[in-house]
């Protein structure tokens, strides 16, 4: 009988085939805080000896979390780092999947100037924000990570998580541009500056304590609104000024 400790296999929405997970009981004095009984881990493979071996990381990513809520500890910088590379990966996905409006071109009053594409707005936008301190649109990705980690943060690591997944969602969609336009990209190095080792000013290489997700974030959607606010709202619309500089 094939070893199928701690394994579970389903189908996963929107695909077919099964793929198998790894799943724990949640120890009863962390379920009010989990807000669950159980734990899962995709372990994104049909195949069952792939599974047996992956098993043991995501046990560990698991056990790492139940021992975080105890400790009632936050994430480091480095920790931070792993979730902003994957948040980033996850965003580029998630525009090659469903980019929106993100590469049609920004629609002009007069129809002769060519203002660029809608993403290239969207950027922008996203750069004031990280002037601004503006986070909000993150609040749900910073809620699955920390309870997905076991992080209790404070507000000085709350801020630095969020700079760091939106610098992600920046550079993702930086890298998304350059290859619509036929450009290489250039990837980012380090997306929290805090990881950085401040002697050898190198970022270790972090180990995977944040679960990968596929929910897609909502670049497209804010393509969406930049657009329409383009072509709706009279107050957001190309100025002279602005239609001159083009």
């Amino acid at each position: 009988m094939p070893d199928t400790k701690h394994l579970k296999r389903r189908k996963g929405a929107g695909r077919s085939g099964e793929r198998w997970y790894v799943q724990v009981a949640v120890p009863k004095e962390l379920q009010g805080r989990l807000g669950r009984k159980t734990i899962e881990r995709a372990l994104r493979t049909s195949d069952l000896r792939f599974a047996q071996r992956q098993r043991w990381a995501a046990l560990a990513e698991i056990e790492e979390t139940f021992k975080r809520l105890r400790e009632e500890r936050g994430l480091t910088s480095v920790e931070i780092e792993a979730a902003a590379q994957r948040h980033m990966q996850e965003t580029l996905a998630a525009i090659r999947d469903k980019p929106g409006g993100i590469f049609e071109p920004v629609p002009s009053l007069k129809g002769s100037h060519d203002h660029g594409l809608i993403g290239d707005g969207v950027l922008s936008g996203m750069q004031d924000q990280i002037v601004e301190g503006d986070y909000s649109h993150l609040a749900n990705v910073v809620e699955r990570i920390t309870q997905q980690s076991g992080a209790v943060l404070d507000e000085e690591q709350r801020a630095e998580l969020c700079q760091a997944l939106l610098r992600a969602e920046i550079e993702a969609l930086r890298a998304a541009l350059a290859l619509h336009c036929g450009e290489e990209p250039k990837p980012p190095t380090v997306l929290n500056a805090r990881a950085i080792d401040p002697v050898t000013l190198k970022r270790p290489s972090p180990s995977r304590v944040i679960p990968r997700r596929g929910d897609a974030p909502p670049i497209s959607e804010a393509a969406d609104r930049y657009f329409a606010d383009k072509v709706r709202d009279p107050d957001a619309r190309w100025t002279a000024q602005t239609e001159m500089q083009y």
